[in-house]
């Protein structure tokens, strides 16, 4: 479909949305497309992240504007694509929590809430909650000029009923599924520990912890990524309280792990599509959260194999992503499909 591709990155930025970009590139390449990562201005100097020399991803410092050509942006920095007026542009929303559009918002609405975990973000929201509302509205009128991506089915819904914007879903994939399921061990070999990120609903797992004396929460921090699998691998459950703003990674590598995955039903986490898990290991957000997650965490750790094999579906979706995310790549950029969701069979 195009001469060339640019996936516009932060480079030197190590998180699930850097590493999806390389993930694309990687992919399109494995199609025959020629396709490049662009650093993002005043990142050009960062070291690139070692851990993605796995992905064939070369980079270019300039890009060719043409109409044979296509430019996708992650969404915290659509702005850049109005640089480019003859290139055909994407927006791939990798998040939506994230983002600068309607990030603000939500943040002031969780803290309302009391799951205000970014409290450092406040400050920020309320000063520019007026320029997120205009980027909401700048955003309502892109849809003419640029494609829009959606990296799980909550992005894919969130846009449609915020801007009216009907994207097309592109994934991820989670890397590293064979090493991951090497660390796994037997329910009945597990230890009685609960894993959560301090980074990430880390104020409402400490609050959960107190009331379980009699079991060891462990944070998954300062690890490299054998060392956490190592952890997901001997542990009975990651708990997960915070955001989810896309469909995120570490949830996916502790199932992959054989770990329960118990979340909080917020954001992508809050659908069946984007996290398949069972109802009983979803925590609806109340005041009543912390006595909710207590009650559930003891049923968990009290019937693990069972527990466990409910997810089954989770890690047999997981274990399919990279197939789907190659099938997804060929329909958008190869075949010009627009418009399917994260249910739609590829």
């Amino acid at each position: 479909m195009f001469d060339q591709l640019y996936v516009l990155y932060p480079r030197g930025a190590r998180t699930g949305g850097p590493e999806a970009l390389h993930q694309l590139v990687h992919t399109l390449r494995e199609q025959g497309q020629d396709a490049y990562l662009v650093p993002l201005p005043g990142t050009e100097d960062s070291p690139r992240v070692p851990q993605y020399h796995c992905y064939e991803a070369p980079e270019r410092t300039q890009i060719t504007d043409n109409e044979s050509n296509a430019i996708i942006s992650p969404e915290v920095s659509v702005e850049h694509l109005r640089r480019y007026p003859r290139s055909k542009k994407f927006c791939w929303w990798l998040s939506i929590d994230n983002s600068r559009a309607f990030g603000p918002r939500l943040d002031l609405i969780a803290h309302r809430n009391g799951f205000g975990e970014r409290a450092g973000l406040l400050a920020l929201a309320r000063r520019y909650g007026k320029v997120a509302i205009t980027l909401r509205e700048r955003h309502r009128t892109l849809p003419s000029s640029v494609v829009h991506l959606a990296q799980s089915q909550y992005a894919h819904g969130f846009l449609h009923a915020n801007c009216r914007i009907v994207a097309s879903c592109l994934s991820d994939f989670t890397p590293d599924v064979e090493e991951i399921q090497k660390h796994r061990h037997p329910e009945d070999r597990r230890s009685n520990t609960v894993v959560y990120n301090p980074m990430k609903g880390g104020l409402l797992a400490s609050k959960v912890a107190s009331r379980l004396p009699e079991v060891d929460f462990l944070p998954a921090s300062n690890m490299l990524p054998h060392e956490v699998y190592r952890l997901f691998g001997r542990s009975a459950v990651y708990l997960d309280l915070g955001p989810h703003p896309g469909k995120d990674r570490m949830p996916r590598e502790a199932a992959t792990a054989g770990a329960i995955v118990v979340a909080a039903a917020r954001g992508s986490a809050a659908n069946g599509v984007d996290v398949p898990i069972p109802t009983e290991h979803k925590i609806v957000p109340s005041p009543q959260l912390v006595d909710d997650t207590v009650e559930r965490l003891r049923e968990v750790l009290g019937a693990q194999a069972k527990h466990s094999a409910r997810q089954d579906e989770y890690r047999d979706m997981i274990s399919r992503e990279r197939d789907r995310f190659s099938r997804e790549v060929a329909a958008i950029f190869v075949d010009g499909l627009r418009g399917f969701d994260a249910a739609t069979e590829i």
